[in-house]
């Protein structure tokens, strides 16, 4: 059976960032996360662990919303299993490509790029293209 989508969380209007504005509630609709994301694809979600991507805005315990694909476009933030002998690790990083080599760059200095070529290309799997972030306080 397909699980089933709790209600969604309902929007009572919306709140300032900057100069404060009236706080009047408007209940102007409801917040679905599968409505929220656009269905091109299969969409999973994941936990991320880590500070890899924090110069992006993704953080620890923040949720990766994913649109399943096998492919990647240079500065997209891709989902990718790295091959390692029976086992494999998923990484969340940017994707780019380099004179035939494709590169997986973390958004923190503290990281090196992670940098395929040549038969190692056949480790990477790109699982999916990042499409949102979900963050509880």
């Amino acid at each position: 059976a397909a699980p089933v989508e709790p209600a969604g969380i309902p929007i009572l209007g919306r709140v300032a960032a900057g100069t404060p504005i009236l706080a009047a509630e408007n209940h102007i609709g409801e917040l679905s996360l599968g409505a929220m994301f656009d269905r091109k694809g299969p969409l999973f979600a994941l936990e991320v662990t880590g500070d890899s991507m924090i110069e992006d805005g993704i953080h620890e315990g923040d949720y990766a919303i994913v649109r399943q694909q096998p492919t990647a476009t240079p500065g997209d933030t891709v989902i990718a299993m790295i091959a390692d002998g029976e086992e494999g690790e998923a990484t969340i990083k940017r994707y780019r490509e380099d004179r035939g080599a494709v590169v997986l760059e973390p958004a923190n200095a503290a990281y090196r790029p992670l940098r395929f070529e040549g038969a190692e290309r056949d480790r990477l799997q790109i699982l999916g293209k990042l499409i949102g972030l979900v963050r509880k306080v």
